[in-house]
């Protein structure tokens, strides 16, 4: 028995489609991100910034 029909089936193919560039740009975002990290610079707090 089949439930959904053939609407069910494409909308299961176009979703594991998106999951798949949802996973793609996922690890785009973080490959970015870590790149911004490694290129920054470090500031370190000043003696006003500490608590007392």
């Amino acid at each position: 028995m089949e439930f959904g029909g053939d609407a069910r089936h494409a909308w299961l193919e176009e979703m594991s489609h998106q999951l798949l560039l949802l996973s793609a740009m996922t690890l785009r975002n973080f490959k970015e991100v870590d790149e911004l990290l490694e290129k920054a610079t470090r500031l370190e707090p000043t003696v006003q910034d500490r608590p007392a």
